[in-house]
């Protein structure tokens, strides 16, 4: 599997799937303040995906820009300040409480080799990823 994202040198999202969930405030994935924020797993070929969870920051701000999520399923990467043409698998309101497991299921499995996690309002601002799980299949 493959990690993609939005050009942050500090905070890199290896730190989303490390099996480490930070208290602190370094340990997670944050991506760049922009339109759109993202994160991105390419899996090496397709993957029947039946639900994602995010585990959120512990120390503060998850509150502040977890709203208006989507996470989708395809063959499409990521394009920096545009939405995602993928399949949604589910949306999530928002906000949720610091530490929160965010749950996405999806309606029915979906088939791809990108899942994108995508704040989908207009208002920049970065995404914040304590720890993602995938649930699915090959």
């Amino acid at each position: 599997m493959d990690l993609v994202h939005a050009d942050q040198t500090d905070y890199t999202p290896d730190l989303a799937i490390d099996g480490y969930i930070s208290n602190t405030w370094h340990g997670y994935y944050h991506s760049w303040d922009e339109l759109y924020a993202w994160f991105q797993l390419e899996f090496d070929t397709a993957v029947t995906v039946k639900s994602a969870s995010i585990i959120q920051r512990m120390d503060c701000c998850s509150d502040l820009n977890f709203k208006d999520v989507a996470v989708t399923v395809g063959d499409n990467p990521a394009v920096k300040y545009q939405l995602s043409t993928n399949e949604l698998c589910a949306f999530y309101p928002g906000p949720p409480t610091l530490g929160q497991n965010v749950v996405f299921d999806c309606a029915q499995p979906i088939t791809g080799r990108y899942l994108i996690v995508q704040i989908t309002n207009a208002n920049e601002g970065p995404i914040y990823i304590n720890e993602i799980t995938v649930c699915g299949y090959m």
